[in-house]
């Protein structure tokens, strides 16, 4: 089978899935932890089921449970690095054994102490970010060989290039041929044009031109604002840098409690075709969403192919 690049590149279009820590919120809070991910250790029927229930939906990209899995979230919840890389691994081999022959996503999130940095008295330097996602990346890259692996290392919802880079440049250490997609938060709105951009101020230009710096295949926005401005963001960046494919990946509306914003089945469609009119190749949703979105998303890709 063609590398993801070379699909990439041919044109083929990939549905991701949709949200996954609103979703298992109830299992979390039976469970006693404090993040999705420690499902993967604590209870894997139920990331199982949830991830199935994406596969079964029309998922072609599916995404690992791993969005905190690095030592800065895992060690206070009293992870060793030993078990911050089983947790990924044992993430892996689920989603893997889920998909088939579907392409898999070693997803990494942010660590959280980004704006620690800034701040000369925090402690907190480029080495305590190398250290928190060092472990997740060899867990993510080194769990089983070839075709059993991922196809794709994820970093999203990012606010701060610094930390992006960080991350990116574990990965290019660790596993050199690995496919990378930056996807960052765009969850601020600037009264004065109406653009969108990062809790750090980063805009869809400078994304753009951090992703020809380090020569990554995919780029995009997740999370962030909702549906609104989200599909003008995507063009943005992928006029900024034409050579990168888009990834789009929204929540159903501005962040809340309780993600009380539901979508109708014709938004969905609409919200979708416009992604692919802008020119993204991997769609999908985030917070707030469930099945129902991505069974609509898949429906509308199928017809578009």
């Amino acid at each position: 089978m063609s590398s993801l690049r070379e699909r990439l590149e041919g044109g083929e279009v990939f549905v991701t899935d949709g949200a996954t820590g609103s979703r298992l919120f109830a299992e979390v809070r039976k469970a006693g932890v404090r993040y999705a991910d420690e499902l993967v250790l604590k209870n894997p029927i139920a990331v199982s089921e949830l991830e199935k229930g994406y596969i079964d939906s029309g998922t072609t990209l599916l995404l690992t449970c791993t969005f905190n899995g690095n030592m800065a979230k895992m060690g206070p919840c009293g992870y060793s690095q030993e078990k911050v890389i089983g947790l990924n691994q044992e993430a892996v081999r689920i989603a893997r054994g889920l998909a088939g022959e579907r392409l898999v996503a070693g997803d990494i999130g942010p660590t959280g102490l980004f704006p620690k940095l800034y701040e000369p008295e925090s402690g907190v330097t480029p080495q305590t970010l190398k250290n928190a996602f060092t472990p997740q990346v060899i867990g993510l890259t080194r769990n089983t060989d070839g075709e059993n692996g991922i196809d794709l290392i994820l970093l999203e919802t990012f606010d701060d290039l610094t930390e992006l880079g960080i991350a990116v440049d574990i990965v290019k250490r660790l596993a050199p041929h690995m496919p990378i997609a930056a996807s960052m938060n765009f969850s601020r709105l600037k009264s004065s044009d109406r653009s969108l951009h990062t809790l750090m101020g980063v805009g869809a230009k400078e994304l753009a031109d951090f992703v020809i710096a380090k020569n990554l295949c995919v780029q995009g926005a997740n999370c962030g604002y909702g549906p609104e401005g989200f599909v003008n963001l995507l063009k943005k960046i992928g006029t900024g840098n034409p050579d990168a494919s888009l990834w789009g990946k929204p929540n159903v509306g501005r962040p809340t409690a309780d993600f009380a914003v539901n979508l109708s089945d014709e938004e969905i469609r609409t919200v979708t075709q416009q992604l692919l009119d802008a020119g993204a190749q991997c769609v999908g949703w985030c917070c707030g969403s469930n099945q129902r979105y991505i069974e609509i998303t898949a429906s509308v890709v199928a017809q578009r192919t």
